[in-house]
């Protein structure tokens, strides 16, 4: 029978085949002298990973900043795993120019992550920060120590492009900022304590995005929390923010001097959407429903004891912002619940002028379309159409700020004129207005309207019309029940009468116009004044009074001055000559 040889058909003995071929292949594997060579190996890898890189890097690090800053380094244990390519440095510490603390850190971890070889970037599985510390100080003159560590850019390095990095997790926690001004006649102190953050699958190559998360404590009772997606090229970050129980006396303290008022206590809350981008246009920024809280805050000027405006609590909603168009934009403003305590001096200083850092400026060209003719009739009711002058467009777009609605409510104001004794109150409570289509364009309208009860029994109503750029005005008034008894100090001022008691009504219509050189007030009314009663002071005899006084028709204009009455009725008048 014929039997089948492989070998004769390929033409090649079993004989000629070379010796390698037909041993094991892998005999060398059972070789000592194969693993003493591979153990040598890895002790040498692991000897030169666990005992020399520690070594080299301490040299590296200390060496490369005794050069570059010339300052001492002071580094703690350093670790790295060979096999796990994990790095563990504990603690280490960078001084400022002058000794003190700039950056330093607990403890630090890197892990890389074996990836780096086929996505050709550096990539860390995990790269974790404890107990950062950073002590930022801005120096006499202005100069902040952080930007020492900024090192010289050639002309080109703006156009080149980020390092190929990735990071499936990088967090830094318990970590703490330290802010010091020294740049201002007192310093500055804010500390930012605890800081944790938190980034998921960073790439600097990648056109998607990537998550994040901040959370922090500032000045103590203030939380900061931020998320949202962070892409490296070109820079873009699309996320929300909420800050809360920020105290605002510390926020205050920021611009130092240059914020003329005192902010004796408050809170600050703010929450919204954002969209950052980074274009060839420049960075362009969009907020969206955004809202900010202001609880319980006082004003009051510096260096004074006494608080002039407390604010029970103020909510801006639904803001927007867009740097590009320059325009911030609320929906609603609302106020609810507060205190103004508002007086003039004896030298006839508004004490609130203070909290703008001195009396408020003149008012700019008076509004022509607000201004009614020499022989033209106020007008009868406010119209929220009437427009005022157009003035020339501004070269530069002007930041534009709109606030459709406004509304405050349960004020307590009082007004008191402290150049004269005794010292007059007018006490307005509870107080709310309304002001709609608030603007900053110069050719803005605003609608306002008022509510309040004067000194507990009297009762005011006001509806105006308001051209913000000359505070040209057309309102209506209608006041019931004002105690002119209030008005005593100013009477005694100018005569030898005691007010002793009466009641005014009023309802009628004001147009005010700005004129240079001289303001215009137009004024029509019908007044009632009703159980006046006034004394003699030298004769502690009554004087002046009656039951009641109707004025119909009344009609006042101040330029050219001008005095009109229709009707004049009385009941019991009485006069002593």
């Amino acid at each position: 029978m014929y039997r089948f040889n492989a070998s004769r058909i390929i033409g090649l003995k079993r004989s000629a085949m070379p010796e390698a071929v037909r041993k094991k292949p892998f005999a060398f594997l059972n070789r000592p002298v194969f693993w003493l060579a591979i153990a040598g190996l890895l002790a040498a890898y692991a000897a030169l990973g666990f005992y020399a890189v520690p070594r080299l890097l301490n040299g590296l690090l200390k060496d490369t900043v005794r050069a570059e800053y010339g300052r001492e380094l002071a580094i703690g244990a350093i670790r790295f795993n060979p096999f796990s390519l994990a790095l563990e440095i504990d603690g280490l510490a960078l001084p400022d120019a002058d000794g003190g603390p700039l950056v330093a850190f607990d403890q630090l971890r890197v892990d890389l992550d074996l990836d780096s070889l086929w996505h050709r970037a550096l990539s860390f599985r995990e790269i974790a920060v404890d107990g950062l510390a950073v002590n930022a100080v801005v120096r006499p003159g202005g100069a902040l120590n952080l930007a020492d560590l900024q090192s010289a850019k050639s002309p080109d390095a703006e156009h080149e492009s980020l390092p190929r990095l990735m990071v499936a997790d990088l967090r830094v926690s318990k970590s703490r900022i330290r802010v010091t001004d020294l740049d201002r006649a007192e310093a500055f102190v804010a500390n930012i304590d605890p800081v944790e953050f938190r980034l998921s699958d960073f790439t600097t190559f990648r056109d998607g995005a990537d998550r994040y998360r901040l959370d922090a404590h500032v000045f103590g009772s203030g939380r900061i929390a931020w998320q949202g997606t962070l892409q490296a090229s070109p820079l873009a970050s699309v996320g929300e923010f909420q800050l809360t129980d920020l105290p605002l006396p510390e926020i205050a303290a920021l611009p130092g001097d240059a914020l003329p008022l005192e902010i004796a206590r408050g809170s600050l809350a703010v929450r919204g959407r954002y969209q950052y981008a980074d274009t060839a246009d420049g960075a362009q920024v969009e907020l969206a429903d955004s809202e900010i809280t202001i609880a319980k805050v006082a004003l009051r000027a510096r260096g004074q004891p006494d608080d002039y405006v407390v604010l029970d609590r103020l909510v801006a909603s639904g803001g927007r912002m867009s740097l590009a168009e320059r325009r911030l934009e609320f929906a609603s403003l609302a106020i609810d619940g507060g205190t103004v305590s508002a007086w003039l001096t004896p030298d006839g200083e508004l004490n609130l002028s203070a909290l703008a850092g001195g009396a408020p400026e003149a008012a700019g060209p008076p509004s022509q379309a607000l201004a009614p003719s020499a022989a033209q009739e106020p007008a009868s009711t406010p119209k929220a159409a009437v427009q005022p002058a157009s003035q020339a467009a501004s070269s530069r777009k002007d930041w534009e700020v709109r606030l459709p609605a406004i509304a405050a409510s349960n004020l307590d104001v009082t007004i008191e004129d402290r150049s004269v004794q005794p010292v007059p109150v007018l006490h307005l409570k509870p107080l709310g207005f309304t002001v709609s289509d608030y603007s900053t364009r110069p050719d803005a309208v605003v609608n306002l309207t008022v509510d309040t009860a004067v000194n507990e029994k009297g009762k005011l109503h006001t509806a105006a019309v308001l051209a913000m750029d000359s505070l040209a005005a057309q309102a209506d008034i209608e006041l019931a029940d004002f105690d002119l008894s209030v008005l005593q100090p100013w009477v005694a001022k100018k005569s030898s009468m005691t007010l002793v008691s009466g009641e005014l009504g009023l309802k009628g219509k004001l147009s005010y116009v700005p004129a240079e050189p001289t303001a215009r007030l137009d004024v029509e009314a019908d007044v009632t004044v009703s159980g006046l009663r006034t004394v003699d002071n030298v004769l502690e005899e009554d004087f002046i009074k009656w039951d009641r006084l109707q004025l119909d028709g009344l009609r006042y204009r101040s330029a050219p001055q001008s005095l009109r009455i229709r009707t004049v009725s009385a009941q019991g008048p009485y006069a002593r000559l």
